[in-house]
């Protein structure tokens, strides 16, 4: 069944993929790569890698939420940037939005930190914060476009509009499942996420730094798209506006960890506001390039600690054979 689903995503994938690229000569898309500035993206990609250390920061307060439950080396910040970073470069890697969110919640739980359903509701913080984030910052956009008064492009809104009555369904639909084959975990997982809640200072902390994050995600894909030298300026307030639809709607589960979507949204949603498509082809693969670049960290510093634990195995297994 998971192959079928895999298989299916890559599909979509695919298709989403052809569907925007036949649409742009390739001939296009090298011109905009051969007058683009390449330091100016290298200062891009290096800031997305520094970026996510603001991600770290959020983890850590969602979890001295849970500072009674957890032992205290557990909360130090390179333990937790570490797993962060792990888990980040298996969910890139696996081709899963959320293959990330389970490598961090097994390696934490592999370190023996808490209950299983703490941590769950840990992660489902985290999620539920980076949307919250995302769609503060989506009608902050829209009050600042309106008292500046920019043009407000109908066929994003809609989609916008759309976007969110699908994702009201899901959670909804999400919910009733939930309450119906286990009742009682979501009961206890509802009253720890209540206590988050309450846990005013760490979980208002957490938000802003979320908050700051996707403000910055906004801000370097916008430095890549002039760096690009693009045929078209647009202006700064739009790409905070439509940036959050697309990070959202690319966590959907229908394409492999939003290829294709992503490409397709970035075209569609800036192309209403008069981008050119090869542009925006070329700011949206960079940007999937550059996720993948920086996703590499987590990978070494699995690889080193594999080594690590290899060694302490070689190391305990001749203190023994001594004895």
């Amino acid at each position: 069944m998971k192959y079928l689903k895999f298989i299916l995503k890559a599909a979509v994938s695919a298709f989403l993929i052809y569907f925007v690229i036949r649409q742009i000569p390739l001939q296009e898309l090298y011109r905009v790569m051969a007058r683009s500035s390449y330091v100016a993206l290298v200062v891009a990609l290096f800031a997305l890698f520094l970026n996510e250390f603001i991600c770290v920061l959020r983890l850590r307060f969602i979890l001295l939420s849970e500072a009674e439950n957890l032992p205290k080396q557990f909360l130090g910040l390179k333990k937790i940037s570490d797993i962060y970073f792990i888990g980040s470069f298996f969910g890139d890697f696996a081709l899963t939005a959320v293959g990330g969110d389970t490598v961090k919640f097994f390696l934490f739980k592999r370190e023996h930190v808490g209950s299983r359903i703490r941590l769950a509701t840990v992660f489902l913080v985290d999620r539920v914060i980076a949307l919250g984030s995302l769609i503060l910052l989506f009608f902050l956009a829209f009050g600042v476009n309106i008292f500046l008064g920019y043009p407000l492009p109908l066929i994003p809104l809609n989609f916008s509009f759309n976007t969110g009555l699908l994702f009201g369904f899901i959670a909804i639909l999400l919910v009733v499942v939930s309450l119906f084959y286990a009742k009682d975990k979501i009961k206890i997982i509802v009253s720890l996420f209540t206590s988050h809640l309450l846990r005013v200072r760490e979980f208002s902390l957490a938000f802003l730094y979320s908050l700051v994050y996707q403000f910055f995600i906004v801000v370097i894909i916008f430095a890549m798209y002039n760096s690009l030298h693009p045929e078209t300026s647009i202006p700064f307030f739009y790409f905070v506006l439509l940036v959050p639809i697309i990070i959202v709607v690319t966590t959907l589960p229908i394409s492999l960890n939003g290829i294709g979507t992503r490409e397709l949204l970035f075209v569609y949603l800036f192309g209403a506001i008069g981008g050119v498509k090869a542009d925006l082809l070329a700011l949206s693969l960079l940007f999937l390039v550059f996720s993948y670049v920086q996703g590499l960290y987590g990978g070494i510093l699995f690889l080193l600690s594999k080594k690590k634990n290899a060694d302490s195995a070689i190391f305990s297994d001749t203190s023994v054979s001594n004895k």
